[in-house]
């Protein structure tokens, strides 16, 4: 029978249970290894009332938060928080961030005051928190100040991450690149850099860091849904569906991601599947004027015009730029039989700067626009 090496630091430590170096190897064991069974075993034994290394104690509640023991952690932290000092504000907003609690995370790293002795991965963890709740600038603030004293991966690689949602992709390649020179496993930097390349139509690019982001964690919904967007470029439509469907999965509240799908369904004429996408879409925010446009789109498909032109307008007035709502009001142009007017639309569409980065709408405007002239015998390939 083969022992681990944890039982048998196990196995050493309850001999000799005083030795606090012994401890601390056997949690680090623990922690590497995720031995989570050993360590509530080791967790009882532990004459926690007679041991004084701080390192000791961060590490016996760090493996209380993996293994889920929050409330043992929560206990842990208060009857030794003179110990663990500044390690209390850090594992009490870790504890808020993995329940999702990400106010409460920031709430607890702004109650202290500016000069206070906080761990450096603190600001990290605050600023990952603005980042979960949307707050984009606010995270990239808290980094503009940590960054300039501490440069580690995870910090480089969220701070490319918000100079990406911010838009500016030469600032989020320089810092994600730089994230993978300190660890090349660095996931945010990945996912980063996979964006750009998409962003700038660099394929090969992209599905290669894509790759690499599945082999790390293949449970992030915004991975997936660049792998959709990859497999729609390469017209794997039944490939993308899969995609965008995990993508859904595991990023449940992303409007874009069920807007995907929906397009990706509605290149393959699967129209009560895109129409179900749509809604999903406005369950989430009734006031998104571009899924409305998409519910138009499925009614212009099965040929209910005015119910496609009352969708249409309540779009337009929810958002009169809605690139959906003049993409839906061409269709409607040339199911009304004005084809030159729908053409002339989507050519504006195409020359506009703004909302058709996306591959995916590529592909349907192109897509409608051979639809549109081949009704009109004027096809040409473009």
């Amino acid at each position: 029978m083969n022992i681990s090496r944890t039982e048998k630091l196990m196995s050493f430590w309850l001999n000799d249970k005083k030795n606090e170096l012994l401890l601390q190897e056997l949690l680090t064991s623990i922690s590497q290894h995720k031995e989570f069974e050993i360590y509530a075993k080791a967790y009882s034994e532990i004459p926690f009332d007679q041991i004084k290394s701080q390192a000791v104690h961060a590490s016996a509640v760090e493996l209380l938060i993996q293994s889920g023991q929050t409330a043992s952690a929560k206990q842990h932290l208060v009857t030794y928080q003179l110990i663990l000092s500044q390690w209390c504000i850090y594992f009490n907003a870790l504890i808020q961030f993995k329940e999702s609690n990400f106010d409460g995370c920031i709430e607890t790293f702004s109650n202290f005051p500016a000069d206070s002795k906080i761990l450096a991965m603190t600001y990290t963890l605050c600023a990952r928190a603005h980042y979960m709740s949307g707050e984009i600038e606010l995270a990239k603030l808290v980094l503009d100040k940590y960054i300039t004293n501490h440069v580690n991966a995870e910090a480089l690689g969220l701070y490319a991450m918000c100079w990406l949602d911010l838009g500016n992709y030469e600032h989020a390649e320089e810092f994600a690149n730089n994230a993978i020179q300190e660890f090349e496993y660095q996931l945010d930097a990945l996912l980063a850099l996979a964006s750009c390349a998409l962003a700038k139509h660099e394929i090969a690019l992209a599905e290669k860091y894509v790759g690499k982001c599945l082999q790390i964690n293949p449970y992030v919904g915004r991975v997936w849904s660049l792998a959709g967007q990859i497999d729609l470029y390469h017209a794997q439509y039944n490939n993308a569906v899969i995609a965008f469907e995990k993508a859904v999965t595991f990023m449940p509240n992303h409007i874009g991601t069920y807007h995907l799908l929906a397009w990706t369904y509605l290149i393959i004429d699967e129209l009560e599947k895109a129409e179900l996408q749509f809604q999903s879409a406005l369950e989430l925010n009734p006031s998104f004027a571009d899924s409305h446009a998409g519910l138009a789109i499925i009614e212009l498909n099965r040929e209910k015009l005015d119910e496609a032109n009352k969708l249409i307008k309540k779009s337009l007035r929810l958002d009169p730029n809605s690139f959906t709502a003049h993409y839906a009001q061409s269709l409607l142009s040339a199911k009304n039989g004005n084809e030159a007017s729908a053409k002339q639309m989507i050519e504006r569409i195409l020359n506009s700067k703004s909302h058709v980065n996306e591959l995916t709408y590529q592909q349907l405007i192109e897509k409608s626009m051979k639809i549109i002239s081949e009704r009109s015998g004027k096809y040409n390939e473009h």
